[in-house]
């Protein structure tokens, strides 16, 4: 707030947030007064959705979600389209999670380098692999999350390192299928020699 505060000027707000997902809000709400005052007759209950943990996995919210889902014949999500025209979004991305864990032999990096495996090694060869199944013009793209793995700077990662990765094909199914082949064979795949990887873990 102190390098961009919230601000009104020329009828525009500018902040934190005024865009993702505040301007659904502001949207939802005019829409609703539109409504009214055009007095145009409702035969369906509307419900105003909204929660604050959507970008960390709706942890929290999930269930209400789910619940007020069953409950409803359709559903808008309001978040504002990027760009000037302002156009209507008619489709989300959904997101899958995968695991990729790679075993690797403890050495001594200085003295005995040739008696250790090294499993970051190996994770940075798949995830090099991986990248490479983005496809912007076929709407799939992946990326890798959160890796962790190896003890000190002179010992050769032997910890079981994990590797998350999400892709946004998961609301089309064939796509999610190819990108789930794909996960299994980087998992049967050793790229480097004398590692070993392990099964896929949903």
């Amino acid at each position: 707030l102190t390098k961009m505060p919230f601000r009104v000027s020329a009828g525009k707000a500018y902040g934190p947030g005024i865009f993702d997902m505040k301007a659904g809000i502001v949207q939802a709400l005019f829409a609703l007064e539109s409504i009214r005052e055009s007095q145009v007759p409702v035969h369906k209950r509307l419900v105003f959705l909204w929660t604050s943990d959507e970008e960390i996995g709706s942890e929290s919210s999930r269930k209400l979600i789910e619940a007020e889902a069953q409950r409803s014949d359709a559903v808008f999500v309001l978040e504002p389209s990027f760009g000037p025209r302002g156009l209507l979004k008619t489709s989300r991305k959904g997101v899958g999670e995968a695991e990729l864990i790679v075993h690797g032999r403890s050495s001594h990096a200085g003295l005995a380098p040739e008696k250790g495996i090294n499993a970051v090694h190996e994770l940075a060869a798949q995830i090099t692999r991986l990248e490479k199944w983005n496809d912007l013009r076929r709407g799939v793209t992946i990326n890798a999350d959160i890796v962790s793995g190896g003890s000190r700077a002179n010992v050769i990662a032997d910890p079981i390192v994990g590797l998350g990765w999400s892709d946004d094909a998961k609301g089309k199914p064939d796509k999610y299928r190819e990108i789930e082949q794909c996960h299994n064979e980087a998992c049967r795949q050793v790229l480097l020699p004398r590692h070993e990887s392990c099964p896929l873990m949903p």
